[in-house]
Parts: structure tokens; sequence; C-alpha cells
């Protein structure tokens, strides 16, 4: 059986995700929107990091559509796009966990 090839527009798509999600701090916001939605006075406050650090990673993650937003009264809550996102990271995690 010969290999089928995956279309040249999902390879585009995932070099993009893969370029996204290959900054550490991205990766961190992403994990923690994998175990619940949050606000981004949370994240900045769980990642230790100021304000418009976290709110220009959480920008260009949802230009991708990596995370959503939506408006709870004054708050914007911030949500992943699919778990799935970071089975990869969970994954690499336990494979140098286990290798130490």
């Amino acid at each position: 059986m010969k290999p089928k090839p995956i279309p040249e527009h999902i390879l585009r798509k995932n070099a993009i995700v893969y370029k996204i999600m290959a900054n550490p701090l991205r990766l961190g916001i992403l994990n923690i929107l994998a175990q619940q939605e949050t606000t981004l006075m949370e994240l900045c406050e769980l990642l230790e990091k100021r304000k418009s650090n976290i709110s220009q990673h959480l920008s260009l993650m949802g230009a991708y559509g990596l995370v959503y937003s939506h408006r709870s009264g004054k708050q914007v809550i911030y949500s992943i796009s699919n778990p799935h996102l970071v089975d990869t990271c969970k994954q690499l995690t336990k494979l140098f966990e286990e290798s130490t």
C-alpha cells in the first residue's frame, strides 16, 4: 500500500501551530487553560508574569484559534480551543521524566 501524503495546507497549518507552541510561556498558558477557564489576572498570578506579556501571547494564540475568550461581567475569561493541543506536551513531559 502506497503512503498517502498529508495535504500541503494541513502541513502549513501544523507548522504555524508548532511555531506558536514552541514558546515555553505559551505552553504554560495552554496547559493551564486545558485544566480550566481562567482570567488574564489569574494567568499572571499563576505564571508570575506581567499582564502585558501574557496578554500578547493570548492575543497571538487567539488569532490562530488556539484559545477563545468570552466576557463574564467586566472580566474576560479565556479557554483553550481544544484540550488535545497539549497532548504532545504531556507525552514529552512523561518521556523526559522517565528518562531522568
